[in-house]
């Protein structure tokens, strides 16, 4: 055979092995290859909160400490302390340092200068480069009524007597809303206790209504009695709509003020606290005419305008300080 006839027969032998099917076999679909699908992010969603129990006294607690007015005046004490502190230090003798440095030479010296005493030590670094660092020291010696800081000046008691009606008024703000607080949880009791009546009451007049309806079918009662037995039930619905409207008129106030959107969160104790005793009549005068805020916020307006006048007087006299 030709040689050429031999590639030619090798040439088609390889062309079929190519174009033949390949027996390996082909990956099939399964959990592991296929591409996994990507996880979708659910939409959040706001669930509502647990449900919150409350006494009369937890109930007021709450409405005490998130009231705005009660915060406001709250932080009006703090500053007021912060704002004492300050006042009382400005007549305590404070140390001030300095430090400088400048284009000017000039030799190394040693000075005092009025009113405070403040001491300078210049040093030269190089030509015409020199620093300067030092400290003062201000003692008032006399000034608005104190002496060297050692007795309290009237500037401070003015501070003092407007914080003592400032806590007086926070005082009475706080007995405010803890009657406001303390009528609203007993309206939420007396509105829950009257939709349960109203509805014994609903559901007896039903019954009623239920059996003059059956003896109607028999020509046991008029008609006049039936026609009022359907205006009784009437009436005794429209009276459970009014009652449940109310009593969730009351639990939205509840709610409200203690900062719950949802009045389906709030449960309260369904019964009247038991009151406290009363105090004897001289126990009330006294606390009447001693620890009332009213006489306390007096009391400090009084020492307020005695601190103005003394501090006014003082003023006129010459103030020192080194």
């Amino acid at each position: 055979m030709k040689p050429v006839s031999i590639l030619l027969m090798l040439s088609l032998l390889l062309g079929r092995a190519l174009s033949a099917p390949s027996t390996q076999a082909t990956p099939r679909a399964s959990l592991s290859s296929a591409p996994r699908a990507q996880p979708v992010q659910a939409s959040k969603k706001k669930q509502p909160g647990g449900t919150i129990y409350f006494n009369l006294r937890k109930y007021i607690d709450a409405v005490v400490a998130q009231d705005p007015g009660l915060i406001s005046s709250r932080l009006a004490l703090m500053s007021n302390a912060e704002e004492i502190k300050a006042t009382r230090a400005s007549y305590l003798p404070h140390l001030t340092a300095i430090a400088d440095s400048g284009l000017v030479a000039g030799p190394q010296y040693l000075s005092l200068v009025a009113p405070t005493i403040r001491l300078e030590n210049v040093r030269t670094v190089g030509a015409g480069v020199y620093e300067v660092a030092g400290a003062s020291l201000t003692m008032p010696v006399f000034k608005d009524g104190t002496f060297l800081g050692i007795n309290t000046p009237p500037a401070v008691n003015i501070k003092r007597a407007q914080g003592q009606i400032l806590a007086a008024q926070t005082r009475l703000d706080q007995a405010e809303v803890i009657y406001q607080a303390t009528y609203v949880f007993l309206r939420a009791i007396s509105a829950a206790k009257q939709v349960e009546l109203l509805r014994a009451e609903l559901d007896l007049v039903e019954k009623q209504t239920a059996i003059i309806e059956e003896k109607a079918k028999y020509n046991l009662v008029t008609a006049e009695d039936l026609a009022a037995a359907e205006n009784k039930l009437r009436d005794a619905k429209l009276r459970v709509n009014t009652g449940t409207t109310a009593a969730i008129d009351a639990f939205f106030r509840l709610a409200e003020l203690v900062g719950i959107e949802d009045p389906r969160q709030v449960r309260i104790e369904i019964k009247y606290p038991t009151p406290a005793p009363l105090a004897s009549f001289d126990g009330a005068l006294l606390r009447m005419n001693v620890d009332h805020p009213a006489i306390a916020a007096q009391e400090g307006a009084v020492n307020e305008a005695k601190a103005n006048l003394a501090l006014r007087q003082i003023q006129l006299w010459p103030s020192g300080t080194v």
